[in-house]
């Protein structure tokens, strides 16, 4: 039996470790998987959190993302090292920031796609990985990953002879957690999609990164139906250049039933799974592992709320579905002209009427 000193230590170590557990990020990882599409505006970024312990980090946006929001990220979710990087493809808005990723973390093992590419920023990132002697592997179409905590994970693309394109040859990964399958299109396009519906490798999936940032060189209505996803998440930055995503992508999607979830509306994107169901949540939820009731925001006093108007960025960004993208745009807008009522932030893009609703109450003038 226990002396009753022993109960004593026993249940200040217990509170401890659930102290820890909180305060770090780590409670929803005790037995669950955590997929995070960090919002890094035009561009791709996504982490996971195995129920085991293991971290993933694929791609990281252009450096600036890298630098001011990936890493501080990071550093928010608790993570100490990453057992592995993945490179989908040497375009800039997807390996420009794992520079500063490698710079500030160990890491174990990269992931690579091996396309020969010769801008500045992909031969800096090349010599990043051998000056630090972090192990290199090339993916190829039918590879499986060992990954602790996931029961399968399957590498769909690329293959060699390469496809025409830098976008067509992306890392494309089928995670399985459970019931619960993900998949993870990078760039692909239409020829690489057709190329993997032959293969015969493709399972459906619950949770779709669609690829190309919405893009309609991408999801075609074949592979969307063979896929059938319950939610697609789109990594796409606010009023970016291209358009992105493509009106008939995302009407093609909502038409097969998916619900289209984007970064540009949303901010950062997180996913969480049992292995036999999944749930969108906030930040808020995770790091402390309880459900945030919708009354949550109405409580902030007065003397808590964020003024707009002088806000730093970091402030900003503390606000619900505001990343870092979001919140230098609400800076650029104010120094044009100040807000002085909550319908005013309509004119940020990015910002609409759901996403103002949730400000409404956290923010003042």
């Amino acid at each position: 039996m226990f002396c009753r000193l022993d109960i004593r230590r026993f249940c200040g170590l217990l509170s401890l470790l659930l102290v820890l557990l909180i305060t770090t990020g780590a409670w929803a990882q005790a037995n669950e998987l955590v997929l995070h599409f960090i919002d890094v505006g035009q561009g791709d970024s996504i982490l996971i959190q195995t129920p085991a312990g293991a971290s993933i980090l694929i791609d990281a946006g252009d450096t600036r993302a890298g630098t001011q929001t990936v890493v501080p990220y990071l550093r928010k979710m608790g993570i100490k090292s990453l057992d592995m990087v993945v490179l989908t493809h040497p375009h800039f808005d997807h390996v420009g920031g794992l520079i500063p990723v490698l710079e500030e973390y160990p890491v174990d093992q990269v992931l690579a796609d091996g396309q020969i590419h010769t801008t500045q920023a992909y031969e800096d990132l090349l010599g990043l990985i051998y000056e630090k002697g972090i192990s290199f592997k090339l993916a190829r179409a039918g590879d499986e990953l060992d990954i602790p905590g996931l029961d399968k994970v399957v590498v769909l693309n690329p293959q060699e002879p390469f496809l025409p394109g830098l976008n067509n040859n992306s890392v494309v990964l089928e995670l399985h957690h459970g019931t619960i399958a993900v998949l993870l299109a990078g760039d692909i396009e239409a020829a690489a999609e057709e190329r993997i519906l032959a293969e015969g490798y493709l399972s459906e999936a619950q949770i779709l990164k669609a690829a190309h940032h919405g893009s309609k060189t991408s999801s075609t209505r074949v592979f969307l139906r063979k896929v059938k996803p319950a939610i697609g998440v789109v990594s796409v930055g606010a009023g970016n250049r291209y358009g992105l995503p493509d009106k008939k992508v995302i009407e093609t999607m909502n038409k097969a039933g998916i619900e289209v979830l984007r970064t540009d509306l949303l901010g950062t994107i997180i996913v969480v799974s049992d292995g036999s169901s999944y749930r969108v949540v906030d930040q808020e939820e995770l790091l402390s592992g309880k459900p945030q009731s919708k009354e949550r925001d109405t409580s902030v006093s007065s003397t808590k709320l964020v003024n707009v108007n002088t806000a730093a960025h970091e402030q900003l960004m503390q606000l619900p579905g505001i990343g870092d993208v979001l919140a230098r745009r609400i800076i650029e807008a104010r120094e044009a002209a100040a807000f002085q009522k909550p319908e005013d932030l309509l004119r940020v893009a990015g910002i609409g009427p759901k996403r103002l609703e949730k400000l409404v109450s956290l923010i003042t003038f």
